[in-house]
């Protein structure tokens, strides 16, 4: 019988410690932190259990192959996640209920229609007008008779010259000027506060926006235009995502294999088997799993420290809840395109979950220094401009309809995909490569587009498969 010490309190973390305590294995699971999840576990207002924004399952992947071999997961392959998808599915419906969500919508010129930035629909393009239509499909018929040096096929194999071009010029040499400027520029803006922002055109999902085929969407302004495959988004239905972590937490807790400590990691040595200072005590480790930052493993063991700090994604969240009767249009997920709507994306968990209950909760997300600023400029405070816009948009009618409301500014969420970040992590996976000797990783430090909700529940599932 072997014995693990898994470090971090991440789904990650705690699939891994569940499954191989569930293989045997004696398990000390260390939690540096007074709850379990990471993001996941969500907020909770007035009793009320929300999300950090939109969170859901994606079980679609063109490279899904239910025969694939978990322990042949190589996080450092592109999409490679994609192949197990099934095996994620079938982990998480083993564990809870989940409801297929409508299709993601997007905001634009005041209408909703399908979302074309994330859900791969094309219904966007129908909705313009002649002159518009005319000049995208002539730009498109140039790109595709012109060079493909950063056509969006490269993101499979990237050359260098793709690798090294920012993704709004990669954009624009797949979707057109007139088009990037219409639909993604926007919402980058929005986000990032930039227009054209420093971004790795091969990691554009991270962010969500797309990188389609010109001939693909050429191809929507002729008489026989290509569909795309649409992605089947999932949802608990519980009403809110931190179900599955107080499930996994639940069934940890219980487990007589598994023995949880509270405490923050100190420092890690390395030796004929790994000396674990904590806080409050000192652990001899044989079997070190290792589910935090780079940063964090870096300053543990020791080695040297980045020069400066990664770059991470600043959101303003605000949770509402209202009688299900007063939210006049229904979505499950709203992308907002137009920019003179503050949000950038809204989730209704109510919708999300399929559940008909008498009261709807929403989570809105904008970028905090456009919501500061626009509540200056307005003389109100924030929270009056984000329910002006659910006014405007058309889903709520009077901001008396709100029942509970609440703000929380969360200044790091996902770390943004651009050069200088990759630089960061790449210094620390070279420093850590060389130091950490067999310390197994998980999780965000794993590879740096490795961090999808997807990619820690198989990272889990792998390492108990294969050291269990």
């Amino acid at each position: 019988m072997a014995r693990f010490e898994v470090v971090g309190n991440n789904i990650g973390a705690m699939i891994c410690a569940l499954e191989l305590a569930n293989k045997g294995n004696q398990v000390r699971l260390i939690n540096p932190l007074p709850f379990w999840g990471s993001h996941l576990v969500g907020n909770k207002v007035d009793g009320q259990k929300f999300d950090f924004g939109r969170i859901m399952y994606d079980f679609f992947s063109y490279n899904n192959d239910n025969t694939s071999d978990i322990k042949t997961y190589d996080a450092h392959v592109r999409n490679d996640v994609g192949r197990f998808y099934s095996h994620i599915r079938k982990y998480i419906e083993s564990h809870i209920e989940v409801n297929e969500m409508s299709t993601p919508q997007m905001y634009f010129n005041g209408e909703m229609v399908d979302d074309f930035l994330f859900a791969d629909s094309l219904a966007v393009l129908s909705e313009f007008d002649e002159v518009t239509k005319t000049k995208i499909k002539a730009e498109l018929e140039i790109i595709v008779n012109g060079d493909r040096s950063l056509h969006a096929s490269n993101k499979r194999n990237p050359s260098q010259e793709f690798m090294n071009t920012d993704f709004a010029i990669v954009s624009e040499a797949n979707h057109g000027k007139t088009l990037h400027q219409m639909l993604i520029a926007p919402y980058l803006d929005k986000i990032l506060e930039s227009k054209n922002p420093e971004l790795c055109a091969q990691y554009h999902r991270i962010p969500w926006v797309p990188l389609y085929y010109p001939e693909t969407l050429l191809s929507n302004f002729t008489e026989s235009p290509q569909e795309l495959p649409k992605p089947k988004f999932h949802y608990p239905t519980a009403g809110y995502f931190a179900i599955i972590i107080e499930e996994l937490e639940r069934l940890i807790k219980e487990h007589k294999n598994i023995e949880i400590i509270n405490d923050k990691v100190v420092a890690v040595k390395i030796g004929e088997s790994f000396t674990v200072q904590l806080k409050c005590q000192e652990l001899n480790a044989t079997n070190l799993i290792w589910g935090g930052d780079q940063e964090q493993l870096a300053l543990a063991l020791g080695t040297e420290m980045a020069p400066i700090e990664t770059r991470k994604l600043p959101i303003t969240f605000t949770f509402i809840r209202l009688r299900s009767e007063a939210v006049k249009r229904q979505f499950s997920v709203l992308v907002v395109v137009d920019e003179d709507e503050i949000p950038f994306r809204i989730t209704n968990q109510t919708n999300c979950s399929g559940r008909n209950d008498e009261f709807t909760k929403l989570v809105i997300e904008c970028n905090p220094t456009q919501l500061a600023k626009g509540a200056k400029e307005n003389g109100c405070y924030e929270k009056d401009l984000v329910t002006q816009s659910l006014i405007s948009m058309g889903i709520i009618e009077t901001p008396d309809v709100i029942e509970t409301l609440a703000i929380k500014r969360v200044d790091k969420t996902i770390r943004i995909p651009n050069r200088k970040n990759e630089e960061i992590f790449n210094h620390y996976y070279k420093s850590l490569t060389s130091h950490k000797g067999n310390i197994i990783q998980l999780g965000s430090s794993t590879d740096f587009v490795a961090i999808s909700i997807n990619d820690q529940i198989l990272q889990g599932l792998r390492i108990a498969e294969k050291y269990g």
